[in-house]
């Protein structure tokens, strides 16, 4: 009788963990969904807007003006984009005192229902010894979705650029 109820203890244990989402009572998230980098390059220099802000654009209209606001109308042309194919989301870092900052976005999760969830990492040189240039920047970063939402939730990793690996470019 005792290794019955060691059986239903260890079930009742695994159901517990597996409704929490596993460690630390985290909800699983949903199932990743495929996007495509159009445009993530360490920064813009000149844009038109200091405060970050985070979008899903859905129009070439919508996208040509926040292309050109970013400061890159005159220096890069507007990259092709076939919006049947679904939204692009954009994370902008917004105004930085330095060119050594960065957002990267990392994964795209469907959450219940319409809903995704964008995961990125914002590098930032906030931190003791971590400088740059001086230079004012403005990164970002925009993909195309596969897929559209009703809703779309962003969740930051702030990082620090001087321990970055892999740091792309400076532009």
């Amino acid at each position: 009788m005792r290794g019955g109820f060691g059986v239903i203890l260890a079930s009742a244990w695994l159901g517990f963990i597996a409704s929490c989402g596993g460690q630390d009572g985290i909800k699983a998230e949903g199932e990743s969904v495929h996007f495509t980098d159009i445009a993530c390059p360490k920064s813009s220099s000149n844009a038109q807007n200091s405060e970050a802000a985070n979008m899903v654009i859905k129009t070439s209209e919508e996208f040509e003006a926040i292309w050109l606001s970013m400061g890159y109308g005159t220096s890069r042309e507007l990259p092709s984009v076939d919006f049947s194919k679904g939204p692009l989301v954009m994370v902008y870092g917004g105004q930085r005192g330095t060119n050594n900052e960065w957002v990267v976005i990392n994964d795209i999760v469907r959450l219940d229902g319409n809903e995704l969830l964008v995961k990125y990492d914002n590098f930032t040189a906030n931190h003791p010894g971590c400088g740059g240039s001086g230079v004012i920047a403005y990164p970002f970063c925009i993909v195309q979705v596969d897929t559209d939402a009703e809703k779309v939730e962003f969740r930051s990793n702030v990082l620090n650029a001087c321990e970055a690996t892999g740091r792309p470019d400076l532009e």
